[in-house]
């Protein structure tokens, strides 16, 4: 309500007002005088006339005062309806602000700001002073100034909600934001909302590109809303499922493509509670038929919106084949198992754990955990803790052998060989499962004990026969000195200066026999205890052994040793280096070249050490020469065909190889043709 009718009314009122005083000053006493003609009654109608003008005064003061007091409460209302009409606008425009997350402009229709907000914690946070009273033109970069300027001028022209995004590189990172633009109530102003959207941008990018990628991939794809309606499927989707075309699945329901139809409301609630979902679940396919799927599925953003993607292959042929190696695995002789070190226990077994062992698997994972040293032999507890270790730290193309003894539930040991390598990785990267197969030689070793035992026994012949050698020289040396002291003594010829000479000769062959005896005994010592020692004090037992032989033959030994120091098993690697020698001395013996060769040469390659023995007899013939490792092969006459066969499986135990080949080549400016073995061990027995 305005001002200006209150303020005439009490100006007329006042003109009317001085008008009828002085109308009433200039003729009341004339009027009067002419309608009275008595003067007694002219002082009572004096009298009248004073008391009417007081009372019309009095009208007129009480009707001026009730017309400013009406003034001044329609102003007083007026102004405190605009103060709570200011109030209520700001609590308002407060209040729409506390929802939005960035900042709030109120402008001119030039876009002069006059009202600007922004959280504090947002990116585009500045103070007020930097906005107000200026135009967005001024205080926004050029481009983003000519943008709103542009929209503020749509808008006008318009005069509708206007909504637009824009991005700007703040931090060297480009934000992305949307404007609300619209014209106050007022028909003067404009309200400007903007929000930071970069969140949704990306969630939609990812969006689109994951359904870009879904599209072309052979997986099963979709994606859910959260109504929990089809929104999207690919043509791997559409194909595995067995409909024409995506018009008749999207929209509808995922309890229809499930066996359970509680199912998918099951999958949402992992989803939303973990993440993300996986497993397999039998599916439905449009004509009914029953399916066995693998699920992947994680949750997405766009546009404020929740979505479900999931990714499905048909694992059908898979579980069939699954199927399949579960049947092979449970016939094969072997025992197949995967083991996993953070549960300690098999995880899984196949059935010859009971004819094998006569243990189920329940029965044989209690005993591991608890009793597991009663079931793995003493001697080889320490190999097998040492061999899991390297698995624990395998890689994946990594493959280990192990062999060792384990008692049945009857308690008859076994002889079990293995190969494991790394079935699955913790985070770490550090191996959680082993595979493994492992078969039952017992009754192999058995057998390789027997010859193994024969091939000593053909050993110990040859020992013999070089002791025989060994001993004759010595032997009559103590004959000679013997017989002669006491013939000097029958014929009082002895006196104690000879005597005691005969005597020294006799102890000194004596002790050279004590010697090789020792020298033997310590080669039959079933000693198998790993330790180091040097190669060059191998080498020289070696030839102590065979020094008989060896002169017998007339052959020469020519070495090019490097003394190195190795950690493995002394006596079998001496026993296999022996049976090398000892068949060379044999052939050479049948020769009749004037010079017999025998070369050992032993050298250093990174961690292995290298042993290769030749001679000059002439080689194997190509014929044999794939069989000298055989088991009861041989070509002497009364040859038991094992010296090389337990060489072959003693380097192996070693953790080495040896080959045979004949080379031709030239000593002392003379070529020769010879058969050459080597051998590779490493230097420490893994």
């Amino acid at each position: 309500m305005k001002l200006k009718y209150d303020k005439f009314s009490i100006s007329s009122m006042l003109i009317y007002y001085i008008l009828f005083s002085i109308l009433w000053l200039l003729f009341s006493d004339s009027l009067l005088a002419y309608f009275t003609k008595e003067t007694i009654n002219i002082e009572t109608y004096q009298s009248y006339k004073n008391w009417s003008f007081i009372f019309i005064t009095v009208v007129l003061l009480y009707i001026l005062l009730k017309i400013h007091e009406r003034s001044f409460d329609l102003n007083t209302k007026l102004k405190y309806d605009e103060k709570t009409e200011y109030k209520d606008t700001d609590k308002l425009i407060s209040s729409i602000f506390q929802v939005l997350p960035d900042i709030l402009f109120i402008t001119k229709k030039d876009g002069t700001i006059i009202d600007y907000r922004a959280q504090k914690d947002s990116n585009l946070y500045v103070p007020k002073e930097v906005f107000l009273n200026k135009q967005m033109q001024e205080v926004l970069p050029n481009n983003l100034g000519e943008l709103f300027h542009n929209k503020i001028e749509f808008l006008l022209k318009e005069k509708k909600l206007l909504i637009f995004n824009y991005k700007i590189e703040l931090e060297n990172k480009v934000r992305h934001y949307e404007a609300r633009m619209a014209l106050l109530s007022d028909n003067k102003n404009i309200m400007v909302i903007v929000r930071d959207i970069t969140k949704e941008i990306h969630h939609k990018e990812e969006l689109e590109l994951q359904l870009s990628l879904h599209e072309q991939s052979l997986l099963a794809t979709s994606v859910v809303d959260e109504n929990k309606l089809f929104t999207y499927v690919n043509d791997a989707y559409i194909k595995m499922w067995g409909y024409d075309s995506e018009s008749q699945i999207i929209g509808t329901s995922p309890n229809l493509f499930c066996v359970d139809s509680t199912l998918p409301d099951k999958i949402i609630q992992t989803i939303e509670d973990k993440g993300s979902y996986h497993s397999a679940f039998k599916a439905k396919k449009k004509d009914g038929t029953v399916f066995d799927v693998f699920m992947v599925a994680k949750i997405a953003f766009s546009k404020n919106k929740k979505y479900y993607i999931t990714s499905i292959i048909d694992i059908s042929k898979h579980l069939e084949q699954e199927a399949f190696i579960k049947a092979v695995s449970d016939t094969t002789p072997a025992l197949m198992y995967v083991y996993d070190f953070e549960k300690k226990k098999n995880i899984y077994i196949n059935k010859n754990v009971s004819n094998l062992l006569g243990y189920t698997l329940e029965e044989l994972n209690e005993l591991e955990k608890h009793y597991f040293h009663d079931l793995i032999h003493s001697a080889d507890s320490k190999k097998l803790f040492e061999h899991n270790k390297k698995i624990r730290n395998a890689k994946k193309e990594d493959t280990y052998e192990i062999e060792y003894r384990m008692k049945t539930k009857d308690g008859k040991w076994l002889t079990l060989h293995g190969y494991e390598r790394a079935f699955s990785y913790s985070e770490d990267n550090k191996v959680k499962q082993k595979i493994g197969v492992i078969i039952d030689v017992s009754d192999i070793r058995d057998k390789e004990q027997l010859l193994l035992y024969q091939s000593r026994l053909a050993a110990m012949g040859e020992m013999i026969d070089n002791i025989a050698h060994q001993w004759r020289q010595p032997l009559s040396i103590i004959s000679m000195s013997a017989t002669g002291t006491k013939m000097q003594k029958e014929m009082n010829m002895l006196d104690d200066k000879e005597l005691i000479a005969s005597l020294d000769t006799i102890n000194q062959s004596s002790q050279y026999l004590s010697q090789t005896i020792e020298d033997f005994r310590n080669f039959f010592k079933n000693d198998k205890e790993e330790k180091e020692f040097y190669i060059q004090n191998s080498i020289n037992k070696l030839l102590v052994i065979l020094k008989a032989r060896l002169q017998n033959v007339d052959v020469e030994i020519i070495q090019s040793i490097q003394n190195i120091k190795v950690t493995s098993i002394e006596n079998e690697l001496v026993q296999v280096l022996m049976n090398i020698v000892n068949n060379s001395i044999e052939v050479l013996e049948t020769k009749s070249e004037n010079s017999k060769y025998i070369f050992i040469d032993i050298y250093e390659e990174e961690e292995s050490i290298i042993i290769s023995i030749k001679d000059n007899a002439g080689g194997i013939a190509d014929d044999i020469a794939d069989k000298i490792f055989d088991a009861r092969f041989t070509t002497k006459t009364k040859g038991t065909g094992v010296g090389l066969y337990m060489s072959l499986n003693i380097i192996k135990n070693l953790g080495g190889l040896i080959i045979q080949d004949n080379e031709e080549y030239e000593y002392q400016n003379k070529k020769y043709i010879g058969s050459k073995f080597t051998i590779k061990i490493p230097k420490k027995k893994k």
